[in-house]
């Protein structure tokens, strides 16, 4: 169990971390480098803060919590030309202990960059949203853990449906598959009503027999493209799968064998272009990081948006 004291190092550290990449900072870096500041400390202690940079020789770095009584500051820190000085005022980090100890149980590179999550949280946020059909996008590129991530998630909502982009791509049109994916399915299920499709069988290169997907109160979409543009406003929630590209054709290799190399250096080709245009991570409401392996079945690895995919 995590007490105020340590919850006030873990965000100490970040502060540290983070001032002392504002100080090295060029000048025309250094409000990036401030809004990384922010942007880490709202992600570990999930307060709204603003960090306000004032003066340059020393620098000093104010973060103030709204949320704090009276707005008073709860951290200041002094970047003097030699050194550091921390000092902390009425931090207040809400919240049950048992969440506390899992929320800040991150891996620190630098700034704190991402925290363990639990898919039955997610399902439980899902199930509070209103509306008879609530969509759910996981986007990604291929082999990122896109699937993988989709069924546990699914597994927590009481096996809720699943969809496959890759069931509406082909060899012939591995992205721009999305009009009947638009038609078939999520503009049905927006009406209440079932959807039916032919599903893609990419070994026999043809379509199969219709699947039919009832209305139900949760509808997963899975796949790279499964957030696009054309019905971004329709979904409830927009998950971005990240993972490094090399790690990703690795996988791919690994799981379709080497004879399809040049096929999946094609694929991520087409998919580096939807990519590109729609800019789906730019938009996701949780990023997943699908390199790293969570500590249960129950549980997931959450970074901070990504600027752009790895």
């Amino acid at each position: 169990m995590l007490t105020d004291r340590t919850l006030s190092v873990h965000v100490a550290r970040t502060l540290v971390a983070g001032v002392v990449r504002i100080a090295h900072a060029s000048r025309d870096r250094r409000a990036t480098a401030v809004v990384d500041l922010t942007d880490s400390i709202a992600f570990l202690a999930k307060l709204s803060f603003v960090i306000g940079l004032a003066g340059s020789s020393p620098a000093q770095v104010v973060g103030v919590a709204p949320t704090a009584r009276h707005g008073e500051p709860i951290a200041a820190v002094d970047v003097a030309e030699f050194g550091l000085l921390l000092s902390f005022r009425h931090l207040h980090l809400r919240g049950h202990p048992a969440e506390c100890e899992r929320q800040f149980r991150a891996r620190q590179t630098g700034l704190v960059d991402s925290r363990v999550q639990r898919f039955s949280d997610v399902a439980h946020d899902l199930a509070s949203r209103g509306g008879p059909v609530r969509l759910v996008g996981i986007d990604g590129c291929g082999g990122g853990g896109k699937t993988t991530f989709a069924t546990r998630l699914s597994r927590a909502l009481d096996s809720s449906p699943v969809i496959h982009t890759d069931d509406f791509a082909s060899h012939d049109e591995p992205i721009e598959w999305w009009p009947a994916m638009l038609h078939d399915v999520v503009e049905p299920l927006m009406r209440r009503e079932a959807a039916s499709y032919r599903p893609y069988d990419w070994a026999t290169r043809q379509r199969t027999e219709v699947v039919t997907v009832q209305p139900a109160p949760v509808v997963l979409i899975e796949g790279v493209g499964a957030t696009r543009a054309a019905w971004r406003d329709k979904l409830v929630m927009r998950i971005w799968v990240d993972c490094p590209r090399d790690l990703r054709l690795q996988r791919g290799i690994a799981r379709d064998g080497e004879a399809l190399r040049d096929f999946w250096v094609g694929w991520m080709l087409a998919e580096d272009e939807y990519v590109a245009a729609e800019r789906p991570y730019a938009f996701a409401d949780i990023t997943v990081d699908g390199a790293s392996s969570a500590p249960s079945g129950d549980a997931f690895v959450e970074m901070r948006r990504v600027s752009e995919p790895r």
